[in-house]
């Protein structure tokens, strides 16, 4: 690395040894339970349906029992929310902060910018939030 970058080894985002393996030992239980006709998610998906179709049927009985109708759904919707892990991303909570040895420079800044930033860092204040530090130009 004397010329100031990577001259050798593994290309980046080319996985390791051991990462290939873990993916290929995943990929084949994963072939393994397919194989078996047994898939988590699939089977998931089926017992949501299940509840969502035993509550759809209780609905249309004339003398409808709304607990068990109740409990269907909560069933239902227990389910899915575990499935809803596998299907779609999680979003997490994010603090941002700056660098506390690097402040921010805002001396390239116009008068009017600095204006609109002034606005933005009391609205911001002005919603309950965490007080922000001073800033100076």
């Amino acid at each position: 690395m004397t010329l100031g970058r990577k001259t050798g080894g593994r290309q980046r985002g080319t996985p390791n040894r051991r990462t290939i393996e873990r993916q290929q030992a995943f990929a084949e239980a994963r072939a393994a339970t397919k194989a078996d006709g047994f898939d988590s998610v699939d089977q998931m998906r089926a017992i949501a349906k299940y509840f969502m179709g035993q509550a759809a049927t209780e609905q249309r009985k004339p003398k409808v029992d709304r607990c068990k109708v109740e409990g269907l759904y909560k069933d239902a919707h227990s389910v899915l929310r575990d499935l809803a892990r596998y299907e779609h991303p999680q979003l997490s909570a994010l603090k941002v902060g700056g660098d506390p040895n690097a402040p921010l420079n805002l001396s390239a800044l116009s008068d009017d910018e600095l204006a609109q930033f002034r606005r933005l860092m009391i609205k911001i204040e002005g919603d309950g939030a965490e007080p922000v530090r001073r800033l100076t130009s």
